[in-house]
């Protein structure tokens, strides 16, 4: 799996973005953000950076992050590559405060 890809959740169709390193083997579960479509969630900058896929943009919720079970996750269907800067910026600001 390349990195950040965008799948759906298989039960409730839900977009999440994986953003667990593909190289990083945590067994049955793999951590996950989820992300809603943008005026549906209020931002929260800089924990939620706005995507864009195909015409929509959406928030990546961060501090709303989880570990799901790698068989609940549909295949990929568009890959956020290129937006590591924020993703990082997101997860120092929530982890470590900066």
């Amino acid at each position: 799996m390349d990195p950040y890809p965008v799948c759906r959740l298989k039960k409730t169709g839900q977009f999440v973005l994986v953003i667990q390193y593909p190289g990083v083997d945590t067994g049955v579960t793999c951590l996950v953000a989820p992300l809603y479509p943008e005026g549906q969630a209020p931002p929260m900058e800089p924990v939620t950076p706005l995507v864009q896929i195909g015409e929509e943009k959406y928030l990546v919720a961060f501090h709303l992050m989880a570990a799901v079970r790698r068989q609940d996750i549909g295949p990929a269907e568009a890959s956020l590559v290129g937006q590591e800067y924020a993703f990082s910026g997101a997860i120092n600001r929530l982890f470590f405060g900066i």
